[in-house]
């Protein structure tokens, strides 16, 4: 789902090309196109889009830029790093994960577009759709059964190419979170429930609650630590026909066990299955499969598949809340709806079968219905929690 606040373009035009100027050296022909905003994935971020032309040592030079905002209308995630999102590209750069050149990180002059914001080059290529689902509808969807197997098997090659890095080489220690716990999961963990109990806003959410119980009781010890995607999925990679050319939307990324990525791809799948009513596009591969390939991709042996699995459903369960309040924020949803989707959604369905737990629809009669409720829209500040 995009994110559902919208800003002035033609304004936002106007003020980039007088900070792009400035960064280019002041070309007097300096010209940018309409900046666009694309739709139908994601909804936690900002992502414009613009050419630029101007004349540069007696040379025309026209290049095409996407632009990542931080979070300016209603807050998906309780905070967002752009400047660690922006370090973390530059890193990548230099290895073999597709990911876009970073150019410019701005974060003192708030004319501009009004908050931090950084600038790439522009990747061409097509994504899976989220919603509708492309097991229903999109490019992916009229494909053969070859081609969306192609395609699904680029991205977990992006998976393993993420998982075979090592992190304390590349310098990507600012990513650890090590004030949070002693292990990656008890610190994921700890970085979670600071989201939970700020989503939850002191109300029942009766899966995430039973979930977060599970999951602290059974986590495993003694994993390794290596770099997670955060949002490692097909909707977030480009391809050029079936090829991947940018791995992208890195803003939940932190280090943990690789097994989190694999896990949250194969939940996030489940759910566009979910999504589609059961139907699951001809050419994907198993999930077993899915597993195998991967294994064989990282030299990994997967230990934790269904914890990591129940893992991604809680994390996802919590942007499913806000993603509810969100849209009663923006009047798509009356407020007794909103609140009864925080609860019954196609994520919790999926998260309470993981855990064998009784359908949330049944859980409507007795939660809270808050009346006149003002919801948060700037990220939270208080100290996070440690496990």
């Amino acid at each position: 789902m995009p994110t559902l606040w919208q800003r002035d373009l033609e304004q936002a035009r106007v003020n980039l090309t007088r900070w792009l100027a400035g960064k280019l050296g002041h070309p007097a022909d300096l010209e940018l196109s309409a900046v666009t905003a694309p739709q139908g994935s994601g909804f936690s971020n900002e992502t414009l889009f613009v050419a630029a032309a101007w004349t540069e040592a007696g040379r025309q030079r026209t290049d095409r830029l996407a632009i990542r905002v931080e979070q300016t209308g209603y807050q998906a995630y309780p905070e967002y790093d752009l400047a660690s999102q922006y370090r973390l590209l530059q890193v990548l750069a230099g290895t073999d994960v597709p990911v876009p050149v970073v150019r410019w990180l701005e974060t003192e002059d708030k004319s501009v577009l009004g908050t931090t914001f950084y600038v790439m080059d522009y990747v061409a290529g097509r994504v899976p759709p989220d919603n509708p689902s492309y097991n229903v509808m999109g490019w992916l969807s009229e494909a053969t059964p070859d081609e969306v197997a192609a395609v699904w098997w680029g991205s977990i090659d992006c998976l393993a190419r993420v998982a075979r890095l090592e992190p304390r080489r590349l310098g990507l220690d600012f990513l650890g979170r090590g004030d949070l716990g002693n292990t990656p999961i008890d610190r994921q963990l700890s970085y979670q429930r600071w989201f939970h109990d700020w989503a939850a806003r002191g109300l029942e959410q009766p899966v995430p609650d039973a979930a977060w119980e599970w999951l602290v009781a059974n986590r495993p010890r003694h994993e390794p630590e290596r770099l997670v995607w955060g949002d490692a999925r097909m909707g977030n990679v480009l391809y050029d026909g079936t090829t991947p050319v940018a791995a992208v939307d890195w803003e939940s990324a932190t280090l943990g066990s690789p097994e989190t990525d694999l896990g949250w791809t194969l939940f996030v799948e489940a759910s566009h299955v979910d999504m589609a009513d059961g139907k699951r596009l001809a050419g994907l591969p198993s999930p077993d499969e899915t597993v195998a390939r991967w294994q064989d991709l990282t030299g990994l042996t997967v230990r934790h598949r269904h914890y990591y699995e129940v893992f991604a459903g809680y994390r996802f369960s919590l942007a499913m809340i806000r993603i509810a309040q969100q849209l009663g924020h923006y009047g798509m949803f009356e407020p007794r709806a909103a609140r009864a989707f925080e609860v019954d959604n196609h994520v919790t369905r999926l998260l309470a079968r993981l855990l064998d737990l009784p359908a949330p629809v049944e859980a409507l009669d007795r939660i809270t219905y808050p009346e006149n409720e003002q919801l948060t829209l700037r990220p939270a500040t208080r100290p996070r929690p440690r496990l």
